[in-house]
């Protein structure tokens, strides 16, 4: 069932006309950064959700994300409203952003409950995150949020939150009962373009997860393919890339020299190639860093 959403997944991917469109889509069907967590999601319900998509468009609101402000809160918030928007669109009860706790005190806050058609209840804990494999660990393009402490919260808080005998109690009175709950974890895990030891993965992760890779620049220049880049403003990380043109890798390398001369701050560019007049497909994705990298960016 999954190889079949997948490619009705790629199949919407390329006829969606909107950049937000494919990011719902990707949100929705893309593959998990986590082993076995939404295997259950690959359910009816979420192919009720795939049937509302094929054949139809749903414009995106684009009033949840800041693509000036290249904060990973927003592009979190922004992940999260692509989802409740699929719910609110298949007309089913949901609930999001509930905060858990009194005026003096917070215990944490459940990102998503809905209700399938069928009376379940689900509990869903949202991520978009994107990795580094770096010569400590895995991290954040920016240095912070190791891949270990973020899937240690979620699998030791977040998802048992709503299991707690005085949160449960509670939310049966807000008419979620017997919830199940499970992890939506999408991005990308970058590689390193040299040959050198790769940390291992933490347990748990998909080994088919979104693949990317990394280099400090200028060795960049060692490293990418000749062919048509694009460079993604970071609001548009959540996808594989869909755009109007490509630049060659001199006019790539311009750019890029300009800005590590002035900037610490990553860029994440993808090579594409031209579908039949129907617009420029990514086909690999890089991170560049500057050369002091993994020291943490100010």
């Amino acid at each position: 069932m999954l190889t079949t959403t997948m490619q009705s997944c790629h199949t919407l991917l390329q006829r969606a006309t909107h950049q937000q469109e494919r990011d719902r889509l990707w949100s929705l069907y893309g593959p998990s950064l986590i082993r076995d967590c939404d295997r259950s999601l690959q359910t009816d319900w979420l192919n009720d959700l795939l049937q509302l998509d094929v054949g139809t468009s749903f414009p995106v609101r684009q009033d949840n994300i800041d693509q000036t402000s290249g904060k990973n809160r927003r592009l979190g918030h922004y992940f999260e409203s692509l989802w409740q928007q699929s719910l609110h669109r298949a007309g089913w009860r949901f609930e999001a952003g509930l905060r858990i706790g009194d005026r003096q005190h917070t215990l944490g806050e459940l990102d998503l409950l809905f209700e399938q058609p069928d009376g379940n209840h689900w509990h869903i804990e949202l991520a978009l995150k994107f990795f580094l494999a770096g010569p400590n660990g895995w991290v954040g393009p920016d240095s912070r949020d190791p891949l270990n402490n973020k899937l240690a919260r979620l699998f030791d808080h977040q998802l048992l939150l709503p299991h707690r005998p005085d949160v449960s109690t509670w939310l049966a009175e807000r008419g979620w009962n017997h919830l199940q709950s499970q992890a939506i974890v999408r991005g990308c895990l970058f590689y390193p373009a040299h040959p050198q030891a790769v940390p291992p993965l933490p347990d748990g992760i998909n080994p088919d997860h979104w693949r990317g890779y990394w280099t400090h620049w200028p060795n960049g220049r060692e490293h990418l393919s000749e062919g048509l880049w694009y460079v993604l403003d970071k609001a548009f990380w959540c996808s594989p890339a869909h755009v109007a043109f490509g630049i060659s890798n001199q006019t790539l390398y311009q750019y890029l020299d300009l800005h590590f001369r002035h900037v610490g701050i990553p860029v994440c560019v993808v090579r594409v190639e031209e579908l039949a007049g129907a617009g420029f497909i990514e086909q690999e994705r890089w991170m560049l860093v500057n050369e002091d990298w993994p020291t943490r960016i100010r």
